[in-house]
This record gives C-alpha cells, sequence and structure tokens, in this order.
C-alpha cells in the first residue's frame, strides 16, 4: 500500500497476488508428483528445503529500516496502545464498507480452509496425482487473472468485480460437490479460483481506500485476523458439518456463505 501509486493499486496488488498464488497453483502439482514418485514425507522434506533456501536469500536482502526497531514497535503497541485496544476502537468507528470488505475477506478464507482440508477427502479414491491436479486447476487462475483483475478494477471500479466473484464463487462451489470425475472436478475447482480472482487482489486495495494513510498498517493487521481467524474455525466447522452430513456439506455451507455476503454487499458495499 505504501510504495503503491494509488491509481495503480488494484493492478500493483493484482501483480503481487499473481506471484503468490503462481506458487499455490504449482505446489499441489509438485507435491502430488512427489508423493505419486516417492513417498508422502518427500514433499514434506522439498517444503523445508525450500524454506531453508529462503531464509538465506532474504536474509541476504539489508533491510531499509522505517525508524522503528521491532523490539520498539512491539513495546509500544503494548504500553501505548493498551495491546489492541486501539485497534478495536478504530474498527468500532470505522467505515460499514470496511467492516464489509472484512466480512469478505473472512468467508473467502473461510471457502479456501475448507478447500484445502476436505478436497483431497471429497475426492477419495483419487490419486495423490490427480489430487495435486485439481488443487492446480483452482489456483492457476490466480497467476493467469490477478493483474486482469486489477488492472480492470483500477478502470471501472472494485465494487461491481467483488459482487460477480460472490455469486459466481456460490455457484462454482456448488457445482463443485456434483463432480464425478477428474475432469468434472478440475473444471469446477477452475471455476471456484476463477471466481475469487475477482475478489481477493482487490480487498487490500478496497480497505486502503476506505483507511487513512497512518492506519492502513492497523487495518493489514486487522484483515490478518479475519484471515486466520477464517483458517482456524473453517476446518472446525467442516469437520463437524461432514461428519454427520458428509464431505460435500462443508462445500455447501460455504457457498451459501457466499451467496448471503453477497447479498449483503449489494447493500453495504460502497464505491469511492
Amino acid at each position: 500500500m505504501d510504495i503503491s501509486p494509488k491509481q495503480w493499486m488494484g493492478e500493483t496488488f493484482g501483480l503481487y497476488g499473481a506471484g503468490y498464488n503462481l506458487a499455490w497453483a504449482i505446489g499441489p502439482m509438485i507435491g502430488g508428483y512427489l508423493a505419486y514418485v516417492f513417498r508422502l514425507n518427500s514433499v514434506f522434506l522439498a517444503g523445508s528445503i525450500i524454506c531453508f533456501v529462503s531464509m538465506f536469500i532474504v536474509a541476504s536482502v539489508s533491510p531499509k529500516s522505517r525508524g522503528k526497531s521491532i523490539i520498539k514497535g512491539i513495546k509500544d503497541v503494548i504500553e501505548k496502545d493498551g495491546l489492541f485496544a486501539a485497534e478495536m476502537n478504530f474498527l468500532r468507528h470505522s467505515n460499514i464498507t470496511v467492516k464489509m470488505v472484512l466480512v469478505i475477506e473472512f468467508v473467502v478464507y473461510f471457502l479456501y480452509s475448507i478447500k484445502w482440508a476436505f478436497i483431497p477427502l471429497f475426492m477419495n479414491g483419487y490419486s495423490n496425482l490427480d489430487v495435486g491436479f485439481v488443487f492446480f486447476a483452482s489456483t492457476i487462475p490466480f497467476a493467469i487473472f490477478d493483474v486482469l483483475v486489477g488492472w480492470i478494477s483500477d478502470k471501472i471500479g472494485k465494487r461491481r468485480l467483488i459482487l460477480l466473484g460472490l455469486f459466481l464463487g456460490s455457484i462454482a462451489t456448488l457445482l463443485f460437490t456434483t463432480s464425478s470425475s477428474i475432469i468434472s472436478f478440475a473444471c469446477f475447482a477452475f471455476l471456484m479460483g476463477f471466481s475469487m480472482t475477482f475478489i481477493e487482489p482487490l480487498i487490500s486495495p478496497s480497505l486502503a481506500e476506505f483507511t487513512p494513510k497512518r492506519r492502513r498498517g492497523t487495518i493489514v493487521g486487522i484483515g490478518g485476523l479475519a484471515v486466520d481467524s477464517a483458517y482456524l474455525i473453517g476446518p472446525i466447522v467442516g469437520g463437524i458439518l461432514s461428519k454427520y452430513f458428509g464431505f460435500s456439506a462443508p462445500f455447501i455451507f460455504s457457498s451459501i456463505m457466499l451467496f448471503l455476503t453477497g447479498i449483503l454487499a449489494v447493500f453495504l458495499l460502497k464505491e469511492r
């Protein structure tokens, strides 16, 4: 947010999203191949090697301090900020659009938690390579379309794209539960991912537009809390639903959440 020109914010976040979602797309394919050719633990070994190499790459880059050390910043939060009291107060008095975007962020990442936790279970009987291919199909749209969606949002606004993503995602997630072959799994997974490209790269720019610059770090942190909460709650809710209603139930529940959130967003999500 700080280094991106305001008129290119959507495109910048689209480029950023395309980069990390390319990793999401390639990772399951490589993991599925490693598990298929070698053993399942080889996937975790490869991941640890990548993290180890990345640590050295990051460590080799000289950080440019912006005036305050990490320790000093943490101390200020604890001593002066009342440990998140100011953040919660800011959220209570924030624009209704900010709150709506945070709800959307929670719902989107709730779907992601369901996808990553329950697609392998829903596809019980298919090979590891098949499951990896379906995950690839669900994430490759981000690498392909994130930059384009960001560019379009800078031209026509974010609201219509986010609404399109919510309703299209609801339909795609529901259709995913009807899959009966690897082709239908992959197609509907691709459609799920494609619908989310209209939402995910636009969340942070939308929050930035309605947040004073000096509080953007705060709202990013609150957004991170929404994401973490979704990843925490999603598998628990999905586990309860799947236990009593089958492995399709978490996806149906996510579809309903997306649809209801879309209805709310029609009335509460504003464009600046």
